[in-house]
């Protein structure tokens, strides 16, 4: 799958993304705010990328690489836990420390929101979930932006009707 916005690229994450995400994801200004932990090996990326593979095989989700028009991977937006039944699925996201301020997350989010219904099968009104920490204000600040609601300290919500 792959999708285009007027600055970004956004393609299917794939094993050979693994080294780019390391660095984004080992990234301390990153890290302090993911639940992935503050230092993951090239293991452990490997197969986070095969889990997100795995999720996006069984219809469940998918992670986007966000890359601009020269290749360089910038960060990811996901989906992920998809619950068809539920209507929900969550969304989660990174972005380089060096490409934040930049709207590039705006852009890549906006873009998967827009074409959700090709990521997942939907056939109606979607809840969209979105877990941050509480003290990560810049996403905060971006899902309100986009017209998510706070439900609680670390919960936002957007609902996308069909």
């Amino acid at each position: 799958m792959r999708f285009t916005t007027p600055r970004l690229v956004l393609k299917s994450i794939t094993h050979k993304d693994a080294l780019a995400l390391y660095s984004v994801l080992n990234d301390p200004l990153v890290a302090q705010y993911n639940d992935y932990g503050e230092s993951l090996s090239h293991e452990q990326i490997k197969d986070l990328i095969q889990w997100d593979l795995e999720q996006g095989y069984l219809g469940l989700g998918c992670r986007m690489a966000i890359t601009n028009a020269q290749g360089l991977l910038l960060g990811t937006v996901g989906l992920y836990d998809f619950d068809a039944d539920k209507q929900s699925v969550n969304i989660g996201f990174e972005l380089a420390s060096a490409h934040w301020r930049h709207g590039y997350m705006s852009e890549a989010v906006q873009c998967i929101l827009a074409n959700i219904g090709q990521l997942l099968n939907i056939s109606s009104d979607i809840s969209v979930f979105a877990h941050l920490d509480e003290n990560n204000e810049r996403s905060a600040k971006l899902l309100l932006k986009l017209g998510f609601s706070k439900q609680s300290d670390n919960l936002y919500r957007k609902l996308l009707t069909a």
